[in-house]
């Protein structure tokens, strides 16, 4: 019966040890290849969206807005810096991660080998007590050595499994290493305050300073000296807090119906339909230029709109926590591995006994029957 008991838990150390060392190195280069194509990605492609939208293409090339001072080096940096982390984390893992399955299989193979041997001997009733002594000290060194490595796998499914909690705690932002640690370091790193006040007060500068000088040309007067009604019926360049409020008022603005330069002459119309039609080429020339401004503070708000996630840390913390999508089978394949290993040392164990067993009961029954323990 007790043969029988060891053969079933050498399947199962086998079969755990086998998934979970499978599990195991699959998931751990998952998780970096995943932060390296996803969330770094992103920063990149970000960076580049934030460029293109805050840039001039009137000349079919992107140019850089004089009025726009544009700094993207946080980002630049925070994308540097995390990659050439998980390259090295990549190149460590490969070197050593790699090598867990095959250690595991052969000491898996070796372990599930010289169970079959207690199969042998208990088929053979070989009692000679040189044999059973000397198996059971080998049983007694391999089950040592699956105790130390079931010790040294649990250690890392505890830190597995305590990692992925704190992924848990940081996306519903309660205290943990993230909290603690990581988003203050950012915080103190990158400045992003910083240059989030910047930001701000280059956008209220801006806007107020595009309202103020389409103030020059427009008034709220439907008969004036001034050829533009201004959009949203504006007075002041207060008006003009920031770019989305700026480009609204500019695509709002219309030309007035007595500067007579309208397609229709008589009526008013729209910058759009002077830009393309007008028949005063001042004027035209004029919603043409308001218009490419317009679309330049339009471009310059999605470009922020953009860019404003990124100024918090713990945004930066959650895109980079979101790759962790195979942390459950890194708990797993850690969890299997760690059980597997110990499977084995109560295996070995087991086996001891039926070794000390063994060498009692067959070589008795072997002098009752007249035969030698080799039953010759």
């Amino acid at each position: 019966m007790w043969v029988i008991y060891v053969v079933l838990w050498s399947a199962a150390m086998a079969v755990l040890v086998i998934l979970g060392a499978k599990l195991l190195a699959t998931s751990a280069h998952s998780i970096i290849d995943n932060t390296l194509d996803g969330p770094l990605q992103y920063f990149n492609n970000t960076a580049e969206r934030i460029i293109d939208f805050a840039s001039n293409w009137s000349s079919g090339k992107r140019e850089p807005i004089h009025s726009i001072d544009l700094d993207i080096t946080a980002f630049t940096n925070i994308s540097t810096n995390v990659t050439d982390l998980l390259m090295d984390a990549k190149h460590k893992i490969s070197k050593y991660i790699g090598w867990v399955p095959i250690v595991s299989y052969c000491v898996g193979g070796v372990g599930v080998v010289l169970i079959l041997l207690v199969v042998f001997l208990a088929c053979c009733r070989c009692g000679i007590p040189c044999t059973t002594y000397l198996f059971s000290c080998v049983y007694w060194l391999f089950g040592v050595v699956f105790a130390l490595l079931a010790v040294v796998v649990t250690v890392l499914a505890y830190l597995s499994w305590a990692a992925c909690g704190e992924v848990e705690l940081q996306q519903r932002r309660q205290p943990g290493v993230f909290q603690w640690y990581l988003v203050p370091y950012c915080e103190q790193t990158f400045d992003f305050a910083d240059i989030s006040r910047k930001a701000d007060d280059a956008e209220r500068r801006f806007s107020k300073e595009a309202c103020k000088n389409l103030l020059k040309y427009c008034d709220n007067n439907t008969i004036s000296f001034k050829p533009l009604l201004c959009g949203n019926d504006i007075t002041s360049e207060d008006q003009c807090p920031n770019f989305g409020t700026m480009a609204s008022v500019l695509s709002a603005t219309r030309i007035k119906a007595f500067t007579m330069a309208c397609p229709v002459a008589g009526e008013s119309c729209t910058l759009f339909e002077c830009a393309a039609n007008c028949t005063n080429t001042e004027v035209k020339e004029l919603a043409s230029g308001i218009l490419q401004l317009a679309a330049q503070a339009s471009n310059a708000s999605i470009a922020l709109s953009y860019a404003r996630p990124l100024l918090d840390c713990n945004f930066v913390v959650d895109k980079l926590l979101g790759a962790m999508s195979d942390c459950n089978e890194l708990k797993a394949g850690t969890l299997m591995l760690g059980t597997g290993f110990f499977v084995g040392g109560l295996m070995f164990g087991l086996a001891i006994y039926i070794m000390f067993r063994g060498s009692c009961i067959w070589d008795a029954r072997s002098i009752k029957q007249g035969t030698s323990p080799f039953g010759v």
